[in-house]
């Protein structure tokens, strides 16, 4: 009950300005000296919001900002050749390259994570961190060490993009969007000592997950409400500590895990995927990491491009009803070229019923198969379905394996 009642806080942006509207008649007590560690395009909305503040309120919570973040290593920018390869640079380095380009003042992060660096780091930072009372952290990337969180007088706050107890970890967006999830939170959570994102919970917020979100949706639309959400937590900072809630009170059922994702879990094992799990999987991956499937002699064949929302896919599977129904007695990986040429129809695990369904929103029959319309063979250029089938020479409408 106690963390429903703080799901339920909705403020709006005139709220941040309105101390009344929250807790009665509240004065603000003091404006805060705000340290901030970031570094990706996911912290750079909170980064802007927090400095915006700064430079443009005169009620503004916010004192003054500095950055920790990780250096960008010498000559890295001159490796950036292609248009990918300069928005992943940009991506990785956002909150630098804000500090650079507002003069806002940055300190190198450590070199990497070992407790010595953490030693070192904090001995060339003693002034830096003795004049600031409150650290903000929004996926950082490093955890921090009990020292550091012990250097400031008001603590240290978290933005964590999931309805924390759930979705602990590294990668939350990751795991809702491979869950299917149709509802998640925003939290912004006390830095504890104790394990990652366990600290006490001072705001949460859900919202609704949209179905035709991608990786790069989700995570645009929760680093920016939790960039509001955060500068509301610090306009209103004591209040908001003096009802958070702690995750022990909390019943274990809501906790769950998101450990980071890597390459090695992006390929599809079409035996033990069903429709809904390769449609959330190319949610989740396929604008970061990659999806991909074994196919014959040339290895890995990428997914550029398939039918994932649940609107869609129930379209296709009216339209393409007879291709589906040549695959009906096949195993999963085997797949059919449609009569068109534009879809390669690949039959996975049978769906699991209303668990399956409950996953994916469906609303008619999914026949256990997904619709692909783009792929990309190793070192060449991505090409439709009727290009690739074309190209290797396969006839359409007769089942064949892929691997």
């Amino acid at each position: 009950e106690m963390l429903q009642s703080l799901l339920c806080r909705s403020f709006s942006s005139s709220s941040c300005s309105s101390s009344s509207n929250l807790f009665g008649a509240v004065i603000r007590r003091r404006r805060y000296n705000v340290l901030f560690f970031g570094t990706d395009v996911f912290s750079l909305p909170s980064l802007q919001t927090l400095h915006n503040s700064y430079l443009d309120d005169e009620q503004s919570p916010i004192a003054s900002i500095q950055v920790v973040c990780p250096s960008i290593h010498d000559g890295a920018s001159r490796k950036v050749k292609t248009k990918k390869q300069r928005l992943r640079f940009e991506e990785t380095n956002a909150v630098r390259l804000y500090c650079d380009d507002y003069s806002i003042p940055v300190h190198d992060a450590p070199s990497d994570s070992s407790p010595s660096s953490w030693s070192t780091w904090m001995n060339s930072n003693r002034e830096t961190l003795a004049s600031h009372d409150l650290g903000v952290v929004v996926s950082f990337g490093y955890i921090l060490p009990d020292a550091v969180i012990d250097s400031f007088p008001m603590g240290i706050i978290n933005v964590h993009p999931s309805a924390i107890p759930k979705y602990r970890g590294a990668a939350p967006l990751h795991h809702t969007l491979l869950n299917g999830d149709e509802i998640s939170a925003v939290t912004i959570l006390e830095v504890s000592k104790q394990k990652a994102d366990a600290g006490r919970i001072l705001h949460q917020q859900q919202f609704e997950v949209n179905p035709e979100w991608l990786y790069n949706d989700i995570r645009h639309f929760t680093s920016n409400l939790g960039a509001e959400m955060l500068l509301l937590t610090i306009d209103h900072f004591k209040e908001y500590m003096a009802n958070a809630i702690s995750q022990s009170s909390l019943s274990n059922a809501l906790l769950s895990f998101a450990p980071k994702r890597y390459k090695s879990h992006t390929l599809i094992d079409w035996e033990k995927k069903t429709s809904c799990n390769v449609r959330n999987m190319y949610r989740a991956y396929s604008e970061r990491l990659g999806l991909f499937f074994e196919y014959g002699s040339s290895g890995h064949l990428s997914i550029q491009e398939m039918v994932f929302t649940p609107e869609l896919h129930a379209s296709c599977c009216l339209r393409y009803a007879e291709e589906c129904e040549l695959l009906k007695d096949e195993d999963p990986g085997v797949a059919v070229v449609s009569s068109c040429g534009k879809k390669l129809i690949v039959r996975c695990l049978e769906s699991n019923g209303d668990k399956d369904n409950n996953l994916c929103n469906n609303s008619v029959r999914d026949h256990s198969v997904v619709f692909i319309t783009k792929v990309q063979l190793p070192t060449r250029t991505p090409i439709g379905i009727k290009q690739f089938s074309n190209q290797e020479k396969i006839e359409r409408c007769k089942p064949m394996r892929l691997k």
